[in-house]
């Protein structure tokens, strides 16, 4: 029988990350839901979804919601006397005092992510580029300032919606946390494209 966490620890995790965010090591934080182009051929990972932008008030709460869990089992490290570090029984003795995370989506990776130093995150789904640059400059800020011990925080992007932001933005974008964007840039050729179903913006990935 499965239960929902308690709105103090409640926040949304994506599916799919890259596979150098895998393991135990980058915290999972969706910004975006699913993909806006969701047409390659190649791709079924978000067929049967819709896109959606978040708010950066809902991103904003799953960043609290996340903090919570930290700061509960540093608090409970200290309390059983493992000067805050994050272990083992700390994780169980949340879990015994707040029963629901036991079914819950996220902590098992929040606790990783944490006995493994806190330092690298992906921004989840597919293209979170795509959100206006001023509130996305916003979350990005919240993000940083929440948990300054990252070091890396890596987003996928599409070569058009790059190429839609002016340099400014971009520049801006990267002061206020972004470090690392895979980036899709497809095929050109006239004979696979039918094929892939990309969408090909030749000139403007060629600009890039």
């Amino acid at each position: 029988m499965s239960a929902e966490p308690s709105q103090k620890y409640n926040f949304e995790v994506g599916v799919y990350r890259p596979p150098s965010e895998g393991g135990s090591f980058s915290l999972l934080v969706r910004f975006t839901r699913n993909c806006p182009w969701n047409r390659c051929a190649f791709c079924n990972m978000y067929k049967t979804e819709k896109f959606e932008v978040r708010s950066p008030a809902e991103i904003k709460q799953d960043i609290d919601s996340i903090a919570a869990i930290g700061n509960d089992l540093k608090e409970i490290s200290h309390q059983l006397g493992f000067d805050g570090r994050i272990t083992r029984d700390t994780a169980i003795e949340l879990i015994n005092r707040n029963p629901e995370l036991e079914y819950h989506h996220g902590f098992v990776m929040v606790y990783n992510w944490l006995q493994s130093g806190a330092k690298t995150a992906f921004l989840q789904d597919a293209n979170s580029l795509i959100m206006k640059t001023d509130q996305l400059i916003e979350v990005l800020e919240y993000f940083r300032k929440t948990f300054p011990s990252l070091t890396r925080v890596t987003s996928y992007a599409r070569s058009k919606t790059l190429a839609q932001k002016s340099l400014e933005e971009l520049k801006a974008i990267h002061q206020a946390g972004l470090d690392r964007l895979p980036v899709g840039l497809g095929i050109h050729s006239q004979n696979r494209r039918p094929l892939m179903m990309m969408q090909i913006w030749r000139r403007k990935s060629a600009n890039c």
